[in-house]
């Protein structure tokens, strides 16, 4: 059984997945808490209003139904994504039967609150090094689990390269600010940026956009994970820039650009340098990386080089199947510890 929210179909490539591997899955997804159909408590909450009591009730009601769901269900493994919404007393109780594991997909320090929940785990899987270290301290079981990616999705396309620089993702306040000045840099290069600028549920920043040069440069949209697969093949560079709340790893999206074969420059991280030195160019610094973009958008050779060393890694070490595999294995172990057989 998954539990996972909704966030860009990775979920439904997680099912896929695990499928290939030989699991039955049983997916319990979610939208939970303040989403785009919550108007009234969203504009609540933009006002200042508390809207604790609502978000109380919603966890209650998100308990219930996965637990009805599970009792119905029976599964031998329980992969919980993101974890929020769980109630310390669920996992309890479905632990009785199954082996719960939790896939940490931000940061601790987001969503604090779950941290009451943990000891509750049979193990926990961190994609940020730091967080690992920091809650292997705190005595919980826990595993660094990097990002991986869909390789029925992301992969190599052999295409034309049309677009000189390409960014896809959220448009956070600290990318937008990179993103502005770099294109205030190379305004004449051709860029390819996908994500929500200017969306229309802020009507006077929309219009702003529609009528400035802005419109050239961001797309102001989000697009299908094929159609990113095809941005990403046909650029010379793409960038990949991680949120200021990271410490130390790696999200999806750099095994992603990986997976395309495609050349990526990404924020400087001693895991990422450790892990791919060879596979992609990390900048620690806005300058620096105005200057790695002169560079690699006229070294072709090198930066080809770059980019396959990375596709090798990527397609070796983590695609999906790779990564998830380890779930099956932990769930194995812990079986024999059980003295159970592994054919439950």
């Amino acid at each position: 059984m998954i539990v996972c929210p909704h966030f860009r179909d990775i979920e439904y490539g997680i099912i896929e997945s695990f499928n290939r591997l030989g699991v039955k899955v049983y997916p319990f997804f979610f939208s939970v808490g303040m989403d785009k159909w919550h108007y009234i408590q969203r504009f609540k909450n933009k006002l200042g209003f508390n809207v604790d009591d609502f978000l109380k009730k919603e966890k209650i009601k998100f308990n219930k139904r996965l637990l009805i769901e599970f009792n119905k269900i029976n599964p031998d493994i329980v992969y919980v994504i993101q974890g929020r919404w769980m109630d310390a007393e669920t996992i309890k109780y479905m632990k009785k039967s199954a082996f719960i594991a939790l896939y940490l997909w931000d940061m601790v320090s987001l969503f604090p609150e779950m941290i009451d929940s943990f000891a509750e785990y049979n193990i926990i899987y961190s994609f940020d090094q730091q967080d690992t270290n920091f809650l292997k301290k705190k005595g919980y079981n826990v595993k660094f689990k990097p990002s991986g990616y869909d390789n029925s999705v992301y992969y190599p396309m052999f295409v034309e390269k049309e677009y000189d620089i390409a960014f896809v993702g959220a448009m956070y306040p600290e990318r937008v600010l990179i993103l502005d000045e770099l294109i205030k840099t190379f305004p004449n290069l051709k860029w390819m940026i996908y994500g929500e600028y200017a969306p229309t549920r802020k009507p006077l920043n929309w219009l702003k956009w529609l009528l400035s040069d802005r419109r050239k440069y961001y797309k102001n949209k989000n697009i299908e994970k094929e159609k990113v697969n095809e941005v990403y093949n046909k650029s010379r560079i793409v960038l990949s820039i991680v949120r200021d709340n990271q410490k130390d790893g790696w999200s999806s999206r750099l095994t992603e650009i990986l997976g395309t074969s495609s050349f990526q420059l990404t924020n400087y991280f001693s895991s990422v340098e450790k892990e791919f030195s060879n596979c992609l160019v990390m900048y620690k610094n806005l300058d620096e990386l105005k200057l790695l973009i002169e560079f690699y958008l006229v070294h072709n050779e090198q930066r080809d080089k770059i980019s396959k060393n990375g596709y090798n890694k990527a397609k070796s070490k983590y695609a999906d199947d790779i990564i998830n595999q380890v779930i099956i294995d932990d769930y194995k172990i812990w079986l024999r510890h059980r003295g159970l057989c592994e054919d439950k």
